[in-house]
């Protein structure tokens, strides 16, 4: 019955969103995941038990403490056979039973997990669906009346002129202020290094974080009179926008920069942003080209890392390269 109604569930789903497009359904479906990595942990965990006991020799009161631990750490709804209805296995028997031909714990709860875990999986599935799918169910959410944008989801853009028209102010660092020029870690003729609290004091707008190399925020290029930023350039780095001047706690409508990638050979790195929501999403940026990046979103850009998938650090020169310039965030 639960299958059937699962199978009618999914279908009446698919049925509402068939028009959807993967590209405006937003991904919420990290509780489903977990879920489902549970089910799996918990039916590989009780089957290896389950093994272990059909061959064991040991007591009734073995038998029974595995069934409970078990039930206590995945949750099993269904009870343990009471401990003193249950016997130790016969060797000369090929089905284990009990008192009055019950079937010892371990065979009663596997059989009942089974029958738990296939609704959990269907379950999972649905709940998935939906949630991948909350766009055709509830309608685009509407964005905030002061969002430069009226559309949902983040807008992308390669070129600086489209990425500020919707925005009423835009601050742009360029690097070149005179205390760029003076690291706390070391105060070179060309490049300077800081800490991470000393050079997000510098403007005051983005916290920067390391995340590869610790607290190694280099400004090179002084001495061409063009500064850029970069974390190592072989080092990941966090840009945090939760306390600037044309945002909220949550962070900023728009941010972006201008990618070094020739003059510092930009390779393999993924923009893992973070929204003002809590949800995620990552973007590969472009390779070896000196071009612009920018991202609007009416959730709000809370962070943008820098780095590999998933938020990822790295360090490995030959893995992954970042350098920009022109910091910009508005709203």
């Amino acid at each position: 019955m639960a299958w059937i109604l699962v199978f009618l569930f999914m279908s009446c789903v698919k049925a509402a969103c068939a028009e959807c497009r993967a590209d405006e359904c937003a991904d919420h479906s990290g509780d489903a995941t977990d879920l489902l990595q549970h089910v799996r942990h918990s039916k590989a965990k009780l089957s290896q038990t389950a093994s272990e006991l059909t061959t064991s020799t040991t007591t009734t009161t073995y038998h029974y403490d595995v069934c409970e631990e078990l039930k206590a750490e995945y949750n099993i709804s269904s009870l343990c056979i009471p401990k003193d209805e249950a016997v130790p296995r016969s060797s000369s028997s090929s089905t284990p039973r009990g008192k009055r031909g019950k079937s010892l714990p371990w065979v009663v709860e596997k059989a009942k997990a089974k029958a738990a875990w296939k609704v959990d999986v269907a379950t999972a599935k649905a709940w998935w669906w939906c949630e991948k799918q909350w766009w055709c169910h509830n309608g685009p959410p509407t964005p905030p009346a002061d969002c430069p944008i009226s559309s949902s989801g983040s807008q992308l853009y390669s070129d600086r002129a489209s990425f500020e028209a919707p925005l009423t102010v835009v601050l742009v660092d360029g690097y070149d202020n005179a205390a760029y020029f003076a690291g706390d870690n070391f105060d070179g003729a060309n490049f300077d290094s800081f800490t991470d609290a000393a050079v997000s004091a510098i403007v005051g707008e983005t916290q920067y974080e390391t995340t590869g190399f610790d607290n190694n925020n280099l400004i090179p290029g002084q001495s061409s009179g063009d500064p850029l930023y970069c974390a190592g350039c072989n080092g990941s780095y966090r840009l945090s926008f939760q306390a600037t001047s044309v945002g909220t706690g949550q962070g900023v409508w728009a941010a972006g920069f201008d990618i070094r990638g020739v003059q510092e050979g930009v390779f393999g790195t993924v923009a893992f942003v973070t929204y003002g929501d809590g949800s995620t999403g990552e973007f590969v940026l472009p390779e070896r080209q000196d071009v612009f990046w920018g991202i609007i979103d009416c959730r709000r850009i809370t962070s943008i890392h820098l780095g590999l998938s998933g938020g990822a650090p790295n360090t490995d020169n030959s893995v992954m390269r970042m350098a920009h310039d022109n910091l910009s965030i508005g709203a």
